[in-house]
């Protein structure tokens, strides 16, 4: 009985800081830890967190889309252009 509430307890705890942690990621994401004054350990400290999360965000980022987006699809909304000097010496610019 004790077991069974023990793993209970520790399975909500850790979906708990997970989803904390996800949050916590999203919302600093948009902060640059070269925008922190670091003068002080609490600065450094926030710096070095921001940077940790930051990262941790990009990467799944790139997981979700390599996950989520189908490689076969193209659409025609999007074009490359390559810009180059032989194109700038033909276009006469």
């Amino acid at each position: 009985m004790i077991r069974k509430y023990i793993a209970k307890s520790y399975r909500q705890i850790t979906l708990i800081l997970i989803f904390i942690f996800a949050v916590m990621c999203i919302l600093t994401s948009t902060i640059r830890p070269t925008e922190i004054d670091q003068k002080n350990i609490i600065d450094k400290i926030l710096a070095f967190t921001l940077n940790y999360t930051r990262s941790f965000e990009e990467r799944f980022y790139d997981y979700r889309m390599k996950a989520t987006v189908d490689p076969k699809f193209k659409s025609k909304e999007i074009t490359l252009i390559t810009i180059d000097d032989y194109s700038l010496q033909k276009i006469g610019s």
